[in-house]
């Protein structure tokens, strides 16, 4: 049985959304265990988890390019997704106390929303006939 797009626009997981999810966070853990070992990259703290996090967003769509809201709302999930995975491994390290994951993955899930709607707005106005 065949589902509609608007069915599809609204899941949450995807799989696009899961692969490159999953890209963002093994590229966070890499970061996460280096932070681990090198007091310069510990230094950096949230700053590459939230890069990786936008790149990943912005990775979604521009392979999706849907719709706006689809754009904000999966870019959304792809930030949430890379920044709260890769906090929990942090946090279970013992580098950073529990709370940051609630904060960090606040914090992807916005900053992954906002370059989702952004990226669609800049890869419509250069590509106009893909753009949705």
């Amino acid at each position: 049985m065949s589902r509609s797009v608007s069915m599809e626009n609204e899941e949450a997981l995807t799989p696009a959304v899961l692969r490159w999810a999953a890209l963002g966070t093994v590229l966070q853990i890499g970061w996460v265990v280096a932070g681990h070992y090198s007091d310069a990259v510990y230094a950096l703290w949230p700053v590459p988890l939230l890069a990786t996090s936008i790149v990943s967003s912005a990775a979604y769509v521009m392979q999706v390019r849907r719709s706006p809201g689809d754009s904000a709302w999966h870019g959304g999930m792809v930030g949430a997704i890379c920044a709260f995975l890769g906090t929990a491994l942090a946090a279970v390290l013992a580098d950073v106390p529990a709370l940051d994951l609630a904060k960090v993955t606040l914090g992807g899930m916005a900053l992954g929303a906002a370059t989702g709607w952004l990226t669609f707005a800049v890869v419509r106005l250069v590509s106009p006939a893909r753009g949705g």
